[in-house]
């Protein structure tokens, strides 16, 4: 029987960056500290809130997508100097009115963010690069995160990851009495760079 394993997928369609970066793990304590680690490293935060990063947790059951869940709703970042930040189901931000209207609307807060991102990233004398103390808070309760159904996921294993797309499960069908042998299909237990291919557990 095939093996049941949460796949974190973060990424950003091909524009002003690039990233493709896929998690597999066989529990969700080490899914939220893979995004918890990604989210506080502030290069990566601003992928969240100002280029539109994708961030889903599908669940596979014996290696068939059973759920796809876009996590962006249940998050909220914390940027030192900023108020609490969310996401609408959209993927836009979310923040509390008055903090919102302090900034003089949405459109002075995604350019405060902006720059600040910006100066963050230029490098200057004495001053260390990048923002530090990001919170990130994931409301799993709300998320509703279905349980994996054995067997799971060995740590170290590899194993193919059939995308959520007709053709793809059509594969998946054709695919499922074969030993999946071939390792350049495959995804590794942990990290996995889509974009540039590396990986990494």
């Amino acid at each position: 029987m095939r093996p049941s394993f949460y796949v974190l997928e973060l990424s950003v369609a091909p524009g002003g960056a690039r990233k493709h970066d896929e998690y597999l793990y066989n529990n969700l304590e080490d899914i939220e500290r893979a995004l918890r680690k990604d989210l506080t490293d502030s290069s990566q935060t601003e992928l969240a809130l100002t280029h539109g990063e994708t961030i889903k947790l599908r669940v596979y059951n014996h290696n068939r997508l059973t759920r796809a869940i876009d996590l962006l709703p249940y998050l909220t970042i914390q940027v030192p100097g900023f108020p609490l930040l969310g996401f609408h189901s959209d993927g836009a931000l979310a923040v509390d009115a008055d903090a919102l209207a302090a900034e003089g609307g949405m459109g002075g807060l995604e350019d405060r963010l902006e720059r600040a991102f910006e100066v963050a990233f230029t490098p200057a004398p004495g001053r260390e690069v990048g923002i530090a103390g990001i919170e990130v808070t994931i409301d799993w309760d709300a998320a509703r995160v279905p349980p994996l159904v054995a067997p799971l996921l060995a740590e170290g294993a590899k194993v193919i990851v059939y995308e959520p797309s007709a053709e793809r499960l059509l594969d998946q069908q054709r695919d499922d009495d074969d030993d999946d042998d071939d390792d350049d299909d495959k995804h590794h237990y942990g990290y996995n760079d889509l974009e540039f291919g590396t990986d990494r557990e």
